[in-house]
């Protein structure tokens, strides 16, 4: 039975729904998530990826398990504050939405893993409030040396990825991070012009 049936059923099947763990609606042509996922409330990891939502459910927040959350081109152009919400989500998939801001206030504070490449990302207010995030995938957005520089703040993180963004440089302060172990910054201005430099000096 494909996932989407378990959700639109009728009658629904409240005992499966509630023994559900995982939830794959990945290109299941929703435009709206059914009221009955509240139900799944062992719900670990849920998909609704690639279908044209452009928000997502306000009862993701009464999901008490959800851990795993991916929301990657659904067209979503700012984040609810229902995500903020979830406790115990560890990772977060937002890629290849139209996020211009990604604001740390509508996500949960104990967030581990953020993957938001692929958006016209201009901001990132309050984004040191998520001190808790290891790896942070911005690639692909639109973030310049001022507006990632807040990132320094995040205590814990290990790995970044800002490749193809507007950087005229790279902040200070992440150079500095004592945990920061692992950067990508391929395809910014200041990255092509060192490359640049360096190709120019080497011998004929």
């Amino acid at each position: 039975v494909q996932a989407k049936e378990l959700l639109e059923a009728e009658p629904l099947d409240a005992a499966v729904l509630g023994a559900l763990s995982e939830l794959d609606l990945r290109r299941t042509g929703l435009t709206k998530v059914p009221d009955s996922l509240g139900l799944c409330q062992r719900l670990v990891k849920l998909d609704l990826g690639d279908n044209p939502l452009e928000n997502l459910p306000s009862c993701l927040a009464t999901l008490p398990d959800l851990h795993v959350l991916f929301a990657s081109g659904i067209g979503m152009t700012e984040l609810p504050p229902t995500l903020a919400q979830c406790e115990k989500l560890h990772m977060v998939g937002l890629r290849s939405n139209k996020l211009t801001s990604l604001d740390g206030k509508c996500l949960p504070e104990g967030l581990a893993w953020l993957i938001a490449a692929g958006n016209p990302i201009q901001e990132l207010p309050n984004i040191s409030r998520l001190q808790h995030v290891r790896k942070l995938m911005l690639s692909h957005n639109d973030l310049s040396c001022e507006a990632l520089a807040p990132v320094a703040g995040i205590a814990d993180l290990e790995m970044i990825r800002v490749a193809a963004n507007r950087l005229e440089s790279f902040p200070k302060a992440l150079l500095r991070h004592p945990r920061l172990a692992w950067v990508a910054v391929g395809s910014n201005p200041f990255a092509e012009a060192a490359l640049e430099r360096r190709l120019s000096a080497a011998p004929p």
